[in-house]
């Protein structure tokens, strides 16, 4: 039995179970929101350890790594209906960071928006939004283009799993039946169905149809971490939305 408590720590999963015997023979659960908890009292080595939490988490999140010199777009429903430049700089981060030809990523692992100005480990923290490994695998043209017409699926409603790109430029068109994707091209030229190309991908795709049946290299890192050095090493950063996902 699962209690799932939402976000934003909006709710307490709470499980009641009956044991008689070494035997659960009774169970529930429910959810406590914040409000219906504020008459409970505040435990005192509770409330010290969350402040030094918080202390320390403050001290790392208000460190300065870079700068940005436009303004980074990626609000949760944008990021995930179109290409945003926060997304690209995203997808190159990881590219970058597998030496792979291509990048993929869910947007479900990429939002924030940040005005011009510096850039903190906090600020990193938000573009990279969910804790995720950033793989790498061998796939054929035309499994990537079958990721890409399953990423696309949902479209124009806001989807989890509608990807962020680099190193490819996409078209698809979304009434379109059975595959959406109507060219990918890389360098300028086609991509071939049977040609094999390195990727970077988020994990949460890698399973996805089309990326499951890539071969496997290696774990490149945790998301967050390269995030952080892209920003760190390319600073001033200035992506720009430049027509790698256009919808006919």
């Amino acid at each position: 039995m699962i209690a799932q408590a939402g976000e934003f720590s909006k709710y307490v999963g709470v499980i009641d179970l009956m044991i008689e015997d070494g035997k659960i023979v009774q169970s529930s659960a429910s959810l406590l929101a914040k409000d219906d908890m504020t008459d409970i009292p505040e435990k005192e080595e509770t409330a010290l350890a969350l402040k030094d939490l918080v202390e320390k988490r403050e001290a790392y999140s208000s460190e300065i790594i870079g700068q940005t010199e436009v303004e980074l777009i990626g609000e949760r429903n944008t990021i995930r209906t179109q290409e945003t430049n926060v997304g690209n700089m995203a997808a190159d981060a990881a590219r970058e960071a597998a030496e792979a030809e291509i990048a993929i990523l869910p947007a479900s692992i990429i939002g924030g928006e940040l005005m011009l100005g510096d850039i903190t480990k906090g600020d990193a923290l938000n573009i990279a939004r969910v804790s995720n490994m950033i793989i790498k695998k061998e796939m054929k043209g035309r499994n990537i283009t079958a990721l890409l017409s399953h990423a696309f699926r949902a479209y124009p409603e806001p989807a989890t799993d509608f990807v962020q790109v680099s190193g490819i430029s996409v078209v698809f068109e979304p009434s379109k039946e059975g595959n959406r994707v109507l060219e990918v091209t890389i360098n300028g030229k086609m991509l071939e169905d049977e040609q094999s190309y390195i990727v970077a991908l988020g994990i949460g795709i890698s399973e996805e149809p089309g990326a499951v049946d890539g071969g496997y290299l290696e774990d490149v890192g945790e998301w967050s971490d390269i995030m952080t050095e892209y920003i760190m090493t390319h600073s001033p950063v200035k992506p720009i939305v430049e027509g790698r996902i256009i919808v006919k």
